[in-house]
């Protein structure tokens, strides 16, 4: 009986992702280690014909030094070179030497890391591939603004697994004929990506934001509105402003709130933009209510 196939294909995103070149890196090892179980069958299937020839060649060659031992039993060592039968297969021999060896060189690659990136809107893509340690080095000067890593970055294999950071966050995917592989390689991508996930992020969904800015924009405009003295303004005009206030306002404050928490960042520096910006509200929400309770013991 015929064995099924029971492909799959999964995805999972978080809103925001902050941290250091340097943080990339247990994301990349997760990547790289999704595949380590094909590396050898893989190196296997591509080198297998140019191992063979080698061997065939070999063996030609030595059976050419043989016979010529054997025509000339009191040759000198090395005297053989000059044969024209055994320079010729020491000839092919070197040739599928040479060519087994770009092989493996190329095979060896399979499993790299492929990545893009664009350091600007509407700019042109940058793309590269290596292993983990050397794509860490390799972006640590960048000014990024989105990434994809991609792995396989270029062989048959039919698994693939991908991690994109952008305006939306970051995505990982993962796809294969074998649904335990995609199973397995989504549960450590994802681990290994949750590590610098913010604990903020969940505030940059607009079922958050949108309620609590309308929120906030009715009290202040509330506010504002309460401020007038009574009888100064009639309510049919106040009514309107207040409306118009909180609804102007809570657009505004979506947007503002969306730019203060960057879905991604790869920064240089300790402190991400979103826990600055945390760090600064903290501060001000702190001394408020420290000059709000000294008045009041004053």
């Amino acid at each position: 009986m015929a064995q099924l196939s029971d492909s799959l294909s999964d995805s999972r995103r978080f809103m925001a992702w902050a941290g250091s070149a340097s943080d990339l890196l247990p994301i990349l090892e997760a990547m790289e280690r999704q595949l380590a179980d094909q590396r050898a069958s893989y190196l296997d299937a591509r080198t297998s014909f140019y191992r063979a020839e080698v061997e065939r060649h070999q063996k030609d060659l030595a059976e050419a030094q043989a016979s010529f031992a054997r025509r000339h039993p009191d040759a000198a060592s090395g005297e053989d070179a000059r044969d024209s039968l055994v320079k010729m297969y020491s000839q092919l021999h070197e040739s599928a030497l040479s060519r087994l060896q770009e092989v493996e060189e190329a095979a060896e690659k399979f499993d790299e890391v492929a990545v893009t990136l664009r350091s600007k809107r509407g700019q042109g893509a940058r793309r590269t591939r290596g292993r983990p340690s050397e794509i860490v080095g390799y972006l640590t000067h960048l000014d990024v603004r989105e990434l994809e890593f991609e792995t396989p970055a270029g062989s048959g294999t039919g698994h693939r697994v991908s991690v994109r950071f952008d305006e939306e966050g970051v995505r990982i995917t993962a796809s294969s004929t074998d649904s335990r592989w995609t199973s397995a390689a989504m549960s450590q991508v994802t681990e290994a990506v949750r590590r610098r996930v913010p604990w903020w992020r969940w505030m940059r969904s607009l079922w958050f934001l949108i309620p609590m800015m309308a929120i906030a924009s009715v009290f202040l405009v509330a506010s504002v509105v309460s401020a007038v003295p009574k009888g100064t303004v009639d309510n049919g005009v106040l009514t309107p402003v207040f409306l118009g206030g909180a609804w102007v306002l809570t657009p505004l404050a979506v947007w503002g709130a969306t730019k203060a928490l960057p879905p991604f960042e790869l920064t240089s520096s300790e402190r991400p933009t979103g826990a600055r910006v945390f760090y600064v509200l903290g501060s001000t929400l702190a001394s408020f209510g420290i000059g709000v309770v000294v008045n009041l013991v004053s």
